[in-house]
């Protein structure tokens, strides 16, 4: 049974980056590791050593065919993993090897049992309990207790597998549950008829159902979906505080995890900054901002826009200094990939508005570099509506305000924003800020003395503090609250 040993020899060194072409079950049953006549028990065994012919000059021959062919032919039948992926543990990666184990080891031990399989087996176990693989688990543990049932009649391991596929049975039913309510959650979500309360009742009733499977099922599986219904009912519903203790819960048990997704945490600390954020609290919301921004690949899409968010909150903070260094950084084409020009142009001309009001004192040379890479907010003009960047043009304009206050055009600058409004399609919390800031304007327009209309306006937004769970966030790089501190001066 050389060819045996040889086939058992590479399942037990089965790893993730060796590469094989196609499966084909069929295949294998025609490659001859077992001799064509049964032994006395009627089974092969893996133990039993298979004579070898005296060949030419007394050098042994196989009796069956040659095994450099054997090992080419295994070679062409299995399905090992393609070598350009660099995460060798990825759970997707380690679960189709663990299927093409599994699969091959189906076929041999229904052609015959050898006890060196169930070794092999319990690698296959081993593997799929660690990275959470529910359904590789039940079925491996199924063939081990076929195993411990017919061919060694181990009461005790069939007791002990029995045990393992009821526990893994149960889990299995929590994932698929957790899974149902997760893709029937997405589907209300694009439903044009939804709304954020309708979302909220379902999400919250979504989580009642599967709480009780909570206690008794960790997997990662699970855990994703549960606290991601429970994140996106405390998020419709403005819960703040809720979001951040969700975050934290589900950020504790995936960090307990030997095996996670780096991604899938981040996702979770970056709710958790945003619930900070909204509490008020940016010093914490940035902490676990930083620890997003640390998962992600540097110079990715997401890796910029945390880092703009980042800029954006160290602004509100009056961090200008922290985000000149940061902005620096960004646009350093040496040390990052190339930042998106028009976020680059945006945040180096929000730095150079500041420059110009004496907010943050720089030398020429840093003003050279930013002026490099700027749009063009000192000239007072009314850009023409385009949907494709209004936030952009917004956010510039928000920073001319005191400019077209003092050259008497407020008015136009109120009729402008309000047309941002209507086609921007701004959150309601978003749109309450941006309308005082209109009333504000248009009363200045009137003949109100702008000093005494911005104070009137600033007392107001503080009942309308900023969303910052909206992308319609995004025109508020300076707040509104500090460029009405900037009228009353003038």
């Amino acid at each position: 049974m050389e060819e045996f040993r040889e086939l058992a020899l590479l399942l037990k060194n089965y790893s993730a980056d060796q590469h094989i072409e196609v499966f084909d079950s069929s295949s294998i049953k025609q490659i001859p590791f077992w001799p064509a006549r049964p032994f006395e028990d009627g089974h092969a065994d893996a133990d039993h050593q298979v004579e070898p012919n005296p060949g030419v000059n007394g050098q042994a021959k196989s009796t069956s065919h040659d095994p450099n062919q054997s090992r080419q032919r295994l070679w062409n039948t299995l399905l090992f993993l393609d070598l350009t992926q660099e995460d060798h543990y990825d759970p997707r990666r380690v679960a189709y090897l663990c299927w093409q184990r599994l699969a091959v080891l189906k076929t041999l031990m229904s052609a015959g049992a050898f006890k060196s399989l169930r070794e092999i087996a319990e690698s296959i176990l081993q593997m799929a309990t660690a990275y959470e693989l529910t359904t590789i688990v039940i079925e491996t543990a199924a063939q081990l207790r076929q195993f411990c049932a017919l061919h060694n009649g181990n009461m005790r391991g069939f007791e002990k597998y029995s045990r393992i596929i009821n526990q893994y049975e149960n889990i299995l039913q929590a994932e698929q549950a957790a899974d149902d309510e997760y893709c029937a959650f997405l589907f209300l979500q694009n439903q044009a008829s939804s709304s954020a309360q309708s979302l909220a009742k379902h999400a919250k009733e979504a989580c009642q159902r599967l709480q009780p499977h909570a206690q008794s099922c960790t997997t990662s599986a699970f855990v994703l979906n549960f606290y991601f219904l429970k994140l996106q009912a405390a998020f419709l519903d403005s819960e703040w505080e809720a979001v951040v203790q969700i975050s934290n819960q589900a950020t504790h048990l995936l960090n307990r995890k030997s095996i996670s997704s780096p991604a899938k945490i981040s996702a979770f600390f970056l709710s958790k900054a945003l619930g900070w954020a909204n509490l008020g609290q940016l010093d914490q919301a940035q902490e676990a901002l930083n620890t997003a921004i640390a998962d992600e690949v540097e110079g990715s899409s997401n890796w910029y826009r945390l880092q703009e968010m980042k800029l954006t909150w160290l602004l509100h903070q009056g961090e200008h200094t922290v985000a000149l260094d940061l902005t620096k950084n960004l646009n350093l084409k040496n040390k990052y990939p190339e930042w998106p020009q028009e976020q680059k142009r945006l945040y180096n001309s929000v730095l150079l508005s500041l420059t110009d009001s004496g907010e943050l004192p720089i030398s020429n040379r840093v003003k050279g570099m930013l002026m490099g890479n700027c749009l063009p907010f000192r000239s007072l003009y009314l850009p023409e509506m385009s949907s494709s960047n209004l936030d952009t043009q917004a956010a510039l304009l928000l920073l001319q305000v005191p400019k077209w206050v003092q050259s008497g055009a407020s008015g136009q600058l109120a009729n402008w924003f309000q047309q941002y409004l209507e086609l921007s399609g701004a959150c309601t919390s978003q749109s309450a800020r941006i309308q005082t800031l209109i009333t504000s304007l248009l009363e200045i327009e009137l003949g109100k003395k702008p000093a005494e209309s911005a104070q009137e306006a600033i007392n107001k937004l503080k009942n309308l503090p900023l969303d910052y769970s909206s992308p319609e966030a995004a025109p508020e790089i300076i707040r509104i609250e500090h460029i009405l501190h900037a009228l009353i001066e003038i």
